[in-house]
């Protein structure tokens, strides 16, 4: 038994025992190989989504895991909030580094082309990152931008992603740093409706951060859109 112990390990995923072979090497885990093994590994997907701030306002970074089944249910697994006055090349070099961490993945990255974005999604292109730009509008219907982007209504990205919490399809993961400030932020967004009856979605206190909410938003909302598309293979 111990022998077989030393040879094989069971897949997270699949349940099933498998030589040590068939799992990528992680060596940050307890035994230095990751959980699932290579044919449940490929079909993992993680959708980036990055939300961008200015002056005083954070940066985030989100990571969703997508299994790659049919019925699809998205994990979040990390959050980050960048300390203010970081620069956009360092943001930009930290999302890099991430993608590359993530090895035997699929990495989609999408991210926030409102305001400042534009020449910072640049940066992303310019590192053959290959970021879905997502531009954050006030209007009533999202279209793509002519370049492979999206101009999305912030009640869409807000509202797909509360469905999708409501409904059992975002997960947070147990322990994930700003897990617990990500639901109180998402918790605190209220419907507006204008005196011509459209609706947004804000933070309810002004001077209430939304930033991880969008970064997630901006992910999850790019992963339902696109999802099956080609990767990003790093």
């Amino acid at each position: 038994m111990a022998e077989l112990a030393a040879t094989k390990k069971t897949c997270r995923a699949c349940k099933a025992e498998k030589p040590l072979a068939e799992f990528c090497k992680r060596p940050k885990q307890k035994d230095g190989l990751d959980p699932l093994c290579r044919a449940c590994d490929d079909k993992i997907v993680y959708w980036i989504g990055v939300d961008l701030g200015q002056a005083q306002d954070y940066t985030a970074i989100a990571i969703l895991e997508d299994q790659g089944e049919d019925d699809v249910v998205f994990d979040l697994r990390y959050l980050e909030r960048v300390p203010l006055r970081t620069s956009y090349h360092d943001i930009v070099k930290r999302v890099g580094d991430m993608m590359e961490n993530l090895k035997c993945k699929r990495c989609r990255l999408a991210v926030d082309a409102t305001g400042v974005g534009v020449p910072v999604v640049e940066l992303f292109e310019n590192a053959a990152l290959w970021p879905t730009a997502v531009t954050i509008t006030g209007g009533v219907t999202p279209s793509m931008d002519g370049f492979g982007g999206y101009h999305v209504p912030k009640r869409d990205l807000v509202s797909k992603l509360a469905v999708l919490f409501q409904n059992g399809r975002l997960r947070v993961a147990r322990g994930i740093g700003h897990g617990q400030l990500f639901i109180k932020e998402l918790q605190a967004f209220r419907v507006k409706i204008s005196l011509s009856g459209h609706d947004s979605y804000e933070a309810h206190r002004e001077g209430d951060h939304d930033d991880l909410v969008l970064a997630v938003a901006i992910g999850a909302w790019v992963a339902e859109r696109e999802r099956g598309a080609a990767m990003v293979m790093i």
